[in-house]
């Protein structure tokens, strides 16, 4: 379970900016009052105020970062194993967690343009 975890995150960090990419033109495109509301509105971080969208616009771009500690951390991992399984099996472990990483992410991107978003975001829900 800790290297399909690996896997997991490593596909999080590896495919978020594009991810993010997808979700700022999906929200600019079907949901532009709530970017607005979102770029107008501000949360208090540390005693600073903090632009709302701020958390999807910086993730658009500083994520090759975090992918390249990631990819270094699942080398790591997998390199120092010292169960009785094959390197190659852990490396299915960590490929295990990326698909499944795949496949929730792949459902959350089509609730993006699901009618039930729409309804949320156009009636004042949460």
């Amino acid at each position: 379970q800790v290297f399909q975890g690996i896997g997991f995150h490593l596909a999080s960090e590896t495919l978020a900016d594009e991810e993010f990419c997808i979700l700022d033109t999906v929200l600019r495109s079907n949901h532009p009052e709530l970017v607005e509301y979102l770029e107008n509105a501000h949360a208090m971080i540390g005693g600073t105020p903090v632009e709302a969208y701020r958390w999807v616009r910086i993730h658009m771009t500083v994520e090759a970062e975090h992918r390249d500690a990631a990819l270094a951390s699942a080398d790591l991992a997998v390199r120092y194993y010292a169960g009785a399984q094959t390197q190659d099996c852990v490396r299915q472990w960590i490929v295990e967690g990326i698909q499944r990483f795949a496949a929730i992410q792949a459902e959350f991107m089509e609730g993006l343009t699901s009618p039930e978003f729409e309804e949320c975001t156009t009636s004042g829900g949460r």
